[in-house]
């Protein structure tokens, strides 16, 4: 390898490097536990390199990530949990929606019913995690969001006709 040569292979990795940033997340759930061992999760052992790798942001309930958000204007992306302490069901989701319209949302939630999921994805959210999956399907949920799709977990074909649709936190049916 000629000098030269290794000069251009170092000028390369140095302009590479320098215009890939990472992709900023950010993470809105009130349980600091999981936020933590979500973070290290999508920072460390998710392979979301052809995105920039990633950053993440954390915030506790809406009003933190609002914060957050003036903080650190270039989020791509959001990940909202339902149930947070200060907001519960799909009205988190509304909420978010009317806050922060422009970027896209991915909800992360234990209830995995299926007409919870469909009406999130009717709400707006541009994917539905549920928090039972395994690191695999999160990094596939991910990379299909952040190239430019709609992740959704496998659903029964009868099972959001069957289910009547969830209550929000005021008692009202959240319909799709």
């Amino acid at each position: 390898l000629s000098v030269s040569a290794l000069a251009r292979f170092i000028h390369l990795y140095q302009f590479e490097s320098r215009t890939i940033e990472a992709m900023k997340l950010l993470l809105i759930d009130d349980h600091p536990l999981f936020r933590d061992g979500l973070s290290l999760l999508i920072q460390h052992r998710l392979d979301l390199a052809e995105h920039g790798g990633a950053e993440v942001v954390e915030a506790g309930n809406l009003r933190e990530a609002l914060v957050a958000l003036e903080q650190h204007p270039d989020v791509g992306l959001v990940l909202l949990d339902l149930g947070l302490a200060d907001r519960q069901g799909l009205g988190t989701l509304t909420q978010w929606r009317e806050l922060a319209p422009h970027l896209p949302v991915v909800v992360l939630s234990a209830d995995d019913r299926p007409s919870t999921i469909v009406a999130a994805i009717d709400q707006g959210a541009s994917g539905f995690i549920p928090k039972t999956v395994e690191a695999s399907v999160m990094q596939e949920a991910l990379h299909r969001v952040l190239s430019g799709g709609v992740y959704l977990p496998p659903l029964p074909s009868d099972a959001v006709a069957a289910e009547p649709a969830p209550v929000d936190d005021e008692g009202l049916r959240d319909e799709p």
